[in-house]
């Protein structure tokens, strides 16, 4: 089945490509193998997901912050046309944005939604530091939100890179909001900036 946009955009076809991409993104408590630091060769998505998953954003004390800034930064390097905006009630749980412009107003907007929170991480279970985002021989990533949800955060923003690669203008809109947490979709923030 082939999941296409009424403007056209092939979503199966472009998920499917960077669900190919970062495959090896799973979190694995065994068996234990040797670390490997080199980025050699790596699909830039990959390190920008090894980079993201770094990032601190742990349960009970996450770094909203610096996940909002991290993406920020990845915005602005690689979609630096692309217009953002921070939103939210409580300036220390910023929620992130970003919005490709559609051709064709009357088209629906398509909205991606992901958080960037994570559930702690007890070492005592884990073969590697859980945020050290160390990738073994098999290609395999260990990182606490590897797969919930910080893998799906750049997916996305990968997916507006290729739609703007591939199509000089989606006729839709696609926003990217990047919230906090995974149950706190916040609904005034898509009825009032996500028009």
């Amino acid at each position: 089945m082939t999941l296409t946009s009424p403007a056209g955009i092939e979503w199966t076809r472009i998920f499917s490509s960077l669900s190919h991409t970062l495959s090896g993104s799973f979190v694995y408590y065994s068996p234990r193998s040797s670390d490997m630091a080199s980025t050699d060769g790596e699909h830039e998505a990959v390190t920008t997901l090894r980079e993201y998953l770094r990032v601190r954003t742990d349960h009970p004390q996450p770094d909203y912050a610096a996940a909002v800034a991290f993406l920020q930064r990845y915005l602005a390097t690689h979609l630096p046309e692309l217009p953002t905006r921070i939103v939210g009630s409580h300036a220390d749980r910023p929620i992130l944005i970003a919005t490709l412009e559609g051709s064709d107003p009357t088209l629906p907007s398509i909205l991606l939604n992901s958080h960037t929170d994570v559930v702690m991480a007890d070492r005592a279970r884990w073969d590697h530091e859980p945020f050290a985002a160390i990738k073994d021989e098999q290609q395999r990533i260990y990182g606490r939100g590897v797969q919930d949800m910080k893998s799906v955060t750049i997916q996305y923003l990968e997916a507006i890179r290729t739609i703007k690669r591939e199509l000089d203008a989606s006729g839709q809109k696609v926003h990217s909001l990047i919230e906090r947490a995974s149950p706190l979709i916040c609904r005034s923030c898509i009825a009032h900036s996500c028009d």
